[in-house]
């Protein structure tokens, strides 16, 4: 065992962790709170280094985290900590609610407190740590004013407890009456008369109170919603929350901000879980903007840095028309990328690509941000990390475009989407189907990141909330190549392959199509040129650029919506699967060498051509996203970004997009989406713009129900 007495000169970090899987019945055991321990404790000890000594962690998991082990540990050990050191708690369990006191009733209006579940709290002469004890905790561990950190990943719920899911981190209510005089501040009367004489109206959005002192608490969610467990690629379960934690931590050198980090957690643990909203609360807001655990994890190094000269006549980069190129003597597998990053302090900034040239990665980087400098060097530096992406295909390149059938089931708030592109069962199952819908994707992403939607748009019958599913028999989804494939022959090859499963000219079924984007666009051309007509009952488009994009070129697009992703520049924060789909697509643009996708230009002839294209005479339903971000909290932010990852010219197109007055979704402009002729019978449906931009509308609440409100009016 290590010494824990204080030594001189050195700054020390004391961490009591806690996590409890195994809890005596009737409480529901969890899976992944000590595989969270077990996860920052390594992290810790790879990573506090330099004048910083991790003392020994007081690590208690299942039944050693009793009520007054836990209590032991922030007297007995976190409150060693002096002025210059860390004092950090970490949490990982139920979290639940007790019966208040009487003398508490003024600061509860619910008459609950909201607790911490320790192993034994259940028990009989036992119970939960409430959240004024823990406030007691750190007040003692404030007495000598260190810096303390508090992380829970537990929630607080006050409503939904009969029926808790597994897999939620929340405890049934205790209804046991509870005296005063058994909370450990009983006979402390200054502590409690402070409790007695303060206000409800401290509560924070996690349902817990600071005491005063320098404190900063991440919590896994609002104080009204469930902290969910989430099992990784290995099977192995953790809590979502302590997950992308260390992940944000892992992947950005452990350098951020609180702020930065909270805003990372947010969006990747919003990826999973649209409904846990991960919590940054702090007594003293300034702390918040010093990097996580301050400078007790040093920085580590990446794979290179690279000079700048500071003469006159040589200040700055200039990689666009001559791109700084790296040769590595390794092969990357077929699908996988390099995504070069640089944070510049400010901002994450995609840099290039780095694919496969023979047996070697080709590294281009088009864009490099001005250098950092540090007392460390005289010069200043650009450091770069790289982040392998590997892109999911349905099939092999040669068999696209592809024609499945798609099983959609929710489990556990996930959706899993299960594929049959067998030709011959495709085309039995849909002999037998009499209502199908078809979703066709756009110029980013593919048909498993919008066909989820067929799951969790809901319709309202008879007052009772069903899955769109229910509306059709068989689900389709039609994935295509379109870097180097032109729109109309997409067009021409979904006629092929509807026509091979027996969804020919006057059959006898209804078929609706989704599409999103540049999906929409196939979809016209098959319909209105190829005879479609005669094959589709009802087309929904959602952002399809009906008169073209504002953008000079596809991977211009890609990229600036990417950089939007990774610096969480949108108010609605996008899910992770649509910036990893970003990050992959922008990629293969750059390694087809493709500026484009000439079609996609206002004044290019395919748009001419659609312009007059005869009357189908088959309804048109038009969804418009109005995210155009002019009310954007920090629009200078914003241009600062647009100014290091652009050209001036692209920054015109950004610039008239977000602040330009003109309403889009951020990649479309509205008049492009709804540029379709009105002199039509039936003349195309224009529902009222919704509240999402063009990556979101299969996963906002907005977009669903419009999506809804156009198949089942």
């Amino acid at each position: 065992m290590v010494s824990n007495s204080p030594e001189v000169g050195i700054r020390n970090l004391y961490a009591l962790l806690v996590g409890i899987d195994n809890y005596p019945q009737p409480i529901k055991s969890l899976k992944g709170c000590v595989n969270d321990i077990t996860a920052i404790e390594t992290y810790l000890k790879n990573q506090i280094a330099g004048e910083w000594k991790l003392r020994e962690p007081r690590i208690l998991t299942n039944e050693q985290a009793t009520r007054q082990a836990i209590i032991d540990g922030f007297q007995n050990y976190l409150c060693q900590a002096g002025s210059n050191d860390i004092a950090l708690f970490y949490y990982s369990g139920h979290g639940g609610q007790e019966k208040a006191p009487e003398e508490f009733w003024h600061l509860e209006p619910d008459r609950l407190d909201e607790t911490l579940v320790c192993y034994d709290s259940r028990t009989e002469g036992n119970h939960d740590l409430a959240d004024k004890e823990l406030r007691y905790l750190l007040v003692q561990v404030a007495k000598k004013n260190p810096r303390v950190i508090v992380i829970l990943d537990s929630c607080h719920s006050g409503s939904g407890t009969r029926n808790i899911p597994q897999g939620v981190r929340l405890a049934p209510e205790d209804t046991r009456d509870r005296a005063l005089s058994s909370f450990i501040f009983a006979e402390d009367a200054t502590f409690k008369n402070l409790l007695l004489t303060s206000s409800e109206a401290n509560k924070k959005k996690t349902g817990l109170d600071l005491p005063k002192g320098r404190h900063i608490l991440l919590a896994a969610c609002r104080d009204e919603q469930y902290a969910k467990e989430y099992q990784e690629d290995d099977g192995k379960t953790r809590g979502a929350f302590s997950y992308f934690f260390l992940k944000s931590l892992e992947q950005t050198n452990g350098s951020l901000s609180y702020l930065d980090l909270a805003r990372n957690i947010e969006a990747l643990v919003k990826g999973k879980f649209q409904d846990q909203v991960p919590q940054l609360e702090a007594t003293n807001p300034e702390d918040l903007k010093e990097s996580f655990l301050k400078d007790a994890i040093p920085e580590r190094p990446f794979y290179f840095t690279l000079s700048y000269s500071t003469r006159p006549n040589e200040q700055g980069w200039d990689t666009k028309n001559a791109p700084l190129t790296l040769l590595v003597n390794q092969a990357l597998e077929s699908g996988e990328y390099l995504l070069p990053v640089s944070y510049d302090g400010e901002f994450f900034l995609p840099l290039g690509a780095g694919v496969n040239k023979g047996k070697q990665i080709e590294i281009k980087l088009e864009r490099l941000p001005q250098p950092t400098t540090s007392s460390r060097s005289l010069g200043g530096s650009i450091k770069i990390f790289f982040k392998k992406l590997r892109t999911s295909k349905l099939g092999n390149s040669y068999e696209y475009p592809i024609l499945a059938a798609a099983k959609v089931r929710e489990q556990d708030n996930k959706i899993e989407v299960i594929y049959n592109k067998d030709s011959k069962e495709v085309k039995n199952l849909v002999a037998s189907a009499q209502k199908i819908v078809l979703y066709i994707h756009g110029i980013i992403g593919d048909t498993a990141s919008i066909v989820g939607s067929v799951q969790q748009a809901k319709l309202e019958v008879n007052g009772q909330l069903h899955p769109l599913q229910e509306l059709y028999d068989l689900v389709l989804t039609f994935d295509y190549e379109n870097i180097s494939t032109t729109i109309e022959d997409n067009g021409r090859s979904l006629k092929q392959r509807l026509s091979a499963v027996g969804l020919g000219a006057n059959h006898s079924k209804e078929l609706h199509i989704v599409a999103h984007s540049m999906g929409g666009l196939v979809s016209r051309w098959f319909i209105e040129q190829e005879s479609g007509n005669q094959i589709v009952q009802h087309l929904v488009m959602l952002g399809t650029p009906n008169a073209g994009s504002p953008w000079p070129a596809v991977q211009d697009m890609a990229f600036a919506l990417l950089g939007w992703g990774l610096n969480q520049i949108p108010e609605m924060v996008w899910p992770a699967k649509v910036v990893a789909d970003l990050a992959a697509k922008s990629l293969k643009f750059i390694e087809a060498n493709d500026n484009a996708l000439d079609q996609m230009q206002p004044d290019s002839e395919f748009f001419q051509a659609i312009a007059n294209n005869p009357d189908p005479q088959i309804p048109y339903t038009i969804i418009a996203g109005d995210r155009s971000l002019p009310t954007l909290q920090s629009p200078d932010r914003f241009r600062r970004l647009m100014a290091k990852l652009f050209t001036p010219a692209v920054n015109k197109v950004v610039d008239g997009l977000v602040f330009g007055g003109e309403r889009n979704d951020i990649a479309v402009y509205l008049a492009s989406i709804k540029s379709v002729s009105g002199d039509r019978t039936p003349s195309p449906k224009v529902l009222p713009n919704v509240a999402c931009d063009h990556l979101t509308y299969f996963s906002t609440e907005a977009g669903l129900k419009a999506l809804a409100d156009a198949l089942h009016p």
